[in-house]
This record gives structure tokens, sequence and C-alpha cells, in this order.
């Protein structure tokens, strides 16, 4: 159910609402290593466009990102780490997490 509310389709669902949603999953998919909520998620934290999706639903990604599990992912993400900026902090963290995990 949560799933629903990942993609961003223009959705007039509140920004807490795909916040906490997008954190949950992260919390219920841990380390299962769900390779296509997790690109979904990639796709959420990276967007930064005309239209940008909500900081704290990309920061929700990053963590989710990294309970999940999936390694494979981190080059897809890695134009965010390093950004000065709370969603590149969280990005480094998730990648610095999931390298760990790959030990």
């Amino acid at each position: 159910m949560f799933e629903i509310y990942v993609p961003k389709n223009d959705q007039k669902m509140r920004t807490i609402t795909r916040t906490s949603a997008v954190y949950a999953l992260g919390l219920i998919w841990e380390q299962e290593k769900n390779s296509k909520l997790a690109a979904a998620l990639v796709k959420r934290l990276t967007d930064d466009g005309l239209n940008p999706e909500a900081d704290t639903v990309r920061y929700a990604s990053a963590i989710s990102i990294s309970r999940i599990g999936t390694v494979d992912l981190i080059n897809d993400f890695s134009e965010v780490v390093g950004e000065p900026t709370e969603i590149g902090v969280a990005a480094e963290w998730a990648a610095e997490r999931l390298k760990k995990a790959a030990k």
C-alpha cells in the first residue's frame, strides 16, 4: 500500500504522508534488497529538476535506500553524494552504509 506514495505523479497527497510512507518502506523492506523499490527511491532522491521532489521525501528516500541494502544502486545516486545540503549528507550516509554492508 505504501508504494503508491513513492512516484511523484502530481499527487494531491501531503508531503508528510509521502515522506512517512517512504521512510516506512525502508523499515518494512530492511535488508530485503528490493531492487525495484530501491530504484524508484533513487529517482525520488535524485529528483531536483524544474519541479523538484520535496526535500523531506528525498531525505527519507536516502535513508530507505540504505536500509533496503541494494548496493548496486550507489552509482545511480552518486551525483547527490557530497552536496552541501541535508540531502547530500543523507545520500553520503546511505552510500557509506551500503558499502559497509557489501563487505
